[in-house]
């Protein structure tokens, strides 16, 4: 028979695999991804899809994947994702006025960045 020290270990032990959300970065810490968009045509839609499917996945990137089971982390990770494109939007409506205005942005490049919670 189990006695109540095993069944308490192993029940400790099983909730520790299970609920260890997968964070991109310890909490508190910021991580960031360069996001390359001067292979893109922004004046096109085809060009701005390309864009918003790599800042999409930057963002994933910065944020990372929780356990979908794990409620407060699914939480967290949303957070940090609005967090995430409200922090990028500025950058990417700048390379489009740009664009539109004959100009763009010197490198080329937009820096998705988001704190870890």
């Amino acid at each position: 028979m189990i006695s109540f020290a095993q069944l308490t270990a192993a029940l400790a032990l099983a909730g520790a695999i299970i609920s260890t959300p997968a964070y991109a970065a310890p909490a508190g810490e910021t991580q960031s991804v360069t996001v390359r968009l001067g292979d893109l045509d922004l004046d096109s839609p085809a060009g701005r899809a390309a864009l918003t499917h790599r800042i999409t996945y930057a963002v994933r990137m910065v944020c990372g994947h929780p356990d979908e089971r794990d409620l407060i982390a699914s939480q967290l990770t949303k957070t940090c994702r609005a967090d995430a494109i409200d922090r990028t939007m500025p950058q990417v409506q700048l390379a489009l006025d740009g664009r539109k205005a004959g100009r763009q942005l010197a490198a080329n490049t937009i820096s998705v960045t988001a704190r870890a919670f």
